[in-house]
């Protein structure tokens, strides 16, 4: 993938913010987006913009992704279990 002017597998992510939009289009459609600004560790910045439903589907990723680093604890009053072996 070519990105920034170079062949790139993957960057290194510095920093990471996020924002809500909303655009109206033409004929009175309300659209909603999100903005999430990347910063590499080279100082390059991406800003990508996604729909609501792809955003959705990047937040469970991430969660998904996260959890198994770092599992949580526990969740609300029952202990959490891992793939769905909870200690009750």
């Amino acid at each position: 993938m070519k990105l920034f002017g170079k062949e790139r597998e993957s960057l290194r992510i510095r920093k990471v913010q996020a924002t809500r939009a909303v655009y109206v289009r033409p004929g009175n459609v309300e659209e909603q987006e999100v903005e999430i600004k990347l910063q590499t560790e080279d100082g390059e910045r991406l800003d990508l913009r996604l729909r609501t439903r792809e955003v959705r589907q990047l937040i469970l990723d991430l969660n998904d992704s996260y959890e198994a680093i770092n599992p949580p604890l526990s969740r609300g009053r029952n202990a959490a279990g891992w793939q769905g072996m909870d200690d009750r």
